[in-house]
């Protein structure tokens, strides 16, 4: 039975796969993303709003720079408004939990609000025990005792499901990556932004040289191989924070 329902839903994955896009990208001269996504943005921000006080407030209880992290996750909501997650949630997610890294194309869809991937989570759960940060977040890598790897899988993908679950995950990548290029010395805060939503987005394990190179590259919101105009992911991370979010934290400091 499992067999046929792995045939049946097998042409999803080549909806979810890089280079295969079925929505138009708009395009623009003046890049005003309000303008550009006008639907999905507002609905990325009524989410946003509804959830930040909550989403910050755990993000920055477990060590994670709220200024910087809630504008790096801003393009993922959007994204998830554009393509929503149905396809995800009855396909690839059976695909992960039965065949997990037998094909690593199996870890790499998207989750949530804010697109998180299982393989991200696997990279979050493995350094976090390299740069000895267990202590500080040794709720992301336990598991119930005698579980094995189709049970890890299952609880990972139960775990993406949960809105606080992903600002556990967000707050971990913020703390790892600060600890990755903690040298680095950020001339302003735009900077750090268009840094770690890069980070976010390629992979925080590849390097500071290949995430500088990446930072500009036209990836949002349908991926590489998309051959319509497209956006970087820093420059709408940083649009929201000159925007929206700046002003929203200054506002909330003064209250």
């Amino acid at each position: 039975m499992l067999k046929r329902l792995f045939c049946k839903i097998g042409l999803v994955i080549l909806m979810l796969l890089p280079g295969f896009s079925f929505l138009i990208a708009d395009t623009g001269t003046n890049i005003n993303f309000q303008e550009i996504f006008p639907k999905h943005y507002a609905s990325a921000m009524t989410y946003l709003q509804g959830v930040e006080e909550e989403i910050s407030s755990i993000v920055a209880y477990r060590g994670g720079d709220v200024k910087v992290l809630l504008p790096v996750v801003f393009p993922e909501l959007i994204r998830y408004f554009l393509v929503q997650d149905i396809i995800e949630i009855t396909g690839l997610k059976i695909f992960y939990v039965h065949l997990g890294d037998t094909e690593r194309k199996f870890a790499n869809f998207s989750i949530g609000r804010f697109q998180m991937k299982p393989r991200f989570v696997e990279e979050l759960e493995q350094s976090v025990r390299e740069l000895g940060l267990t202590a500080e977040f040794d709720d992301i890598i336990s598991y119930p005792e005698g579980s094995d790897g189709k049970d890890i899988r299952r609880i990972r993908i139960s775990r993406l499901a949960d809105s606080d679950w992903q600002a556990l995950y967000l707050a971990c990548f913020g703390v790892i990556v600060d600890h990755l290029f903690g040298q680095i010395s950020w001339g302003t805060t735009e900077e750090k932004i268009a840094f770690y939503a890069t980070a976010y987005n390629h992979g925080f394990n590849e390097g500071e040289e290949e995430i500088k190179k990446w930072i500009d590259v036209k990836l949002f919101p349908h991926g590489i191989e998309y051959g319509r105009p497209q956006y970087s992911y820093a420059e709408v991370a940083t649009f929201f924070y000159h925007t929206y979010w700046e002003q929203a934290l200054e506002e909330s400091t003064a209250k």
